[in-house]
């Protein structure tokens, strides 16, 4: 068997003083695609799951919107509460249709008061899934 000379190396084996050599980097364009959903019935378009989204804007002053995606059709309840745990309000009830919706709150109480300035969990529950998301209020 013919013996090597020192100054080859293997191919699979590291040479322990020269890092190994690393294929150039280049660079990866981000690109954001939206798909818009349209039905030509007028009805909205379909959600493949049940989905809360972040309130907007965040955090709020006199207004928020609401957006949700329902998958099969159902009851679908949207319920705020304070960082203690209290129902303020429940700007959405009712029955839904599988698709995506959005709703503008206007940071009332149930009672049409407005919401203090601070933290409160938004809380959304669809059939079995459960949702929530934080929003902010500032005066």
């Amino acid at each position: 068997m013919p013996s090597r000379p020192d100054s080859i190396a293997h191919p699979f084996e590291r040479d322990p003083i020269r890092p190994p050599r690393r294929a150039p980097v280049t660079p990866v364009r981000q690109v954001a695609v939206t798909v818009q959903v349209v039905n030509l019935d007028g009805a909205p378009p379909f959600a493949r799951r049940v989905d809360l989204r972040r309130p907007w804007p965040n955090p709020a002053t006199s207004a928020t919107l609401l957006r949700f995606s329902c998958a099969e059709s159902g009851p679908v309840t949207i319920t705020v509460y304070s960082v203690f745990g209290q129902r303020v309000a429940t700007p959405v009830r009712g029955s839904y249709l599988p698709g995506e919706y959005e709703v503008r709150w206007s940071t009332t109480d149930d009672r049409g008061r407005r919401l203090q300035p601070g933290m409160y969990v938004i809380r959304m529950a669809a059939g079995r899934t459960i949702r929530t998301q934080k929003l902010a209020i500032t005066p």
